[in-house]
């Protein structure tokens, strides 16, 4: 039971669109994390802070997307290992409502990508900023939001994993 739940959700995130204009934004950039971390702990901590609608038409969304790590040390986008296995990955559901639930329909999924002025880190304070297309094709009128999960697979062990989920309408 576990292997094919992990073996569907490898070709969940193996079957969709790439992120796009993906960069790293610095921390100096960005507005103070509510997490406290005590010191002394060593941990990630990969947040969702932000999820906006750039366009929508009949057959597509593209989004813009903000992932921080609240943490204290870099967390690598692209893991240590050669396979895509390792790597953050995000998964993109239509729900009624803003609130993750077991019925959720899971439309789309992949593995971030390394910006191309980065050393595929994003350090502590600093976040990762990229666009999406997302199909519209499986969408119902029942549908009325997007809600976007980072780290599904829990690749890491985050300080905070309460905070990987964020929703918005559309």
């Amino acid at each position: 039971m576990r292997f094919s739940l992990f073996f569907s959700l490898i070709v969940i995130f193996c079957s969709c669109n790439s992120n796009i204009n993906n960069v790293i934004v610095p921390a100096n950039q960005l507005p103070e994390s509510k997490l406290v971390i005590k010191q002394g702990d060593n941990c990630y901590d990969l947040e969702i802070t932000s999820l906006k609608l750039l366009e929508k038409s009949k057959k597509e969304v593209i989004v813009e997307y903000t992932i921080r790590n609240n943490g204290n040390i870099p967390v690598s986008i692209e893991g240590e290992k050669r396979s895509s296995a390792d790597n953050i990955g995000i998964q993109i559901f239509f729900s009624g409502d803003e609130k993750f639930n077991r019925g959720d329909l899971l439309v789309n999924g992949i593995y971030l990508e390394t910006p191309s002025d980065s050393d595929g880190l994003i350090p502590p304070k600093s976040a990762y900023k990229a666009q999406l297309v997302i199909n519209l094709d499986r969408k119902t009128s029942f549908h009325s939001s997007l809600i976007m999960h980072v780290d599904p697979v829990q690749i890491y062990n985050e300080c905070d994993e309460t905070n990987n989920y964020t929703s918005m309408k559309f």
